[in-house]
């Protein structure tokens, strides 16, 4: 079981089939997903085209988090994110943003997916990727596991791990 899913997309490729594969598989077995769009050095990579292209291909929902590791400054990128839900609707309509809480669940439920852009070579985009990472994820709380143990003698004690 993945919490979450970190997708490459190649700017100087595009989306190529096999992208689109585990792009599927990501969505049958609903794993909240980032996108990281690598190799923005090369000189005919265009961030507009290629998040035009996620969007197109995967989701209206791929929105652009490269600058708001602080916070959402564009309008566009705001308005995107309520329209996900009627609570983040709620948020932006009140106060003009969406708290970070609500952002987190709707990446977790698949309803936003976050897109960064860089170059892994230059690493250029890679801070702010693990950054942004580490923001807008959840670490799941899972339960205490247990089991039963068996001696030779035959006794039952209880293992907790």
């Amino acid at each position: 079981m993945l919490d979450y899913a970190i997708l490459v997309v190649s700017a100087a490729d595009g989306i190529q089939g096999h992208t689109q594969t585990l792009w599927r598989l990501l969505k049958q077995y609903q794993v909240p997903t980032f996108i990281f769009v690598n190799k923005m050095d090369m000189p005919d990579a265009s961030r507009a085209r290629m998040l035009a292209q996620l969007q197109e291909r995967f989701a209206d929902s791929c929105v652009d988090f490269t600058e708001t590791n602080d916070s959402f400054t564009d309008e566009q990128t705001i308005e995107t994110i309520a329209l996900q839900s009627e609570d983040a609707m709620n948020q932006f309509l009140e106060n003009g943003v969406v708290d970070l809480t609500t952002t987190r669940q709707l990446i977790s439920q698949r309803l936003v997916f976050p897109v960064y852009f860089g170059s892994a070579l230059k690493m250029e985009g890679i801070r702010e990727f693990i950054t942004g990472f580490e923001k807008f994820t959840v670490e799941p709380e899972y339960p205490k596991s247990s089991a039963r143990a068996y001696s030779k003698s035959r006794t039952t004690r209880k293992a907790t791990a």
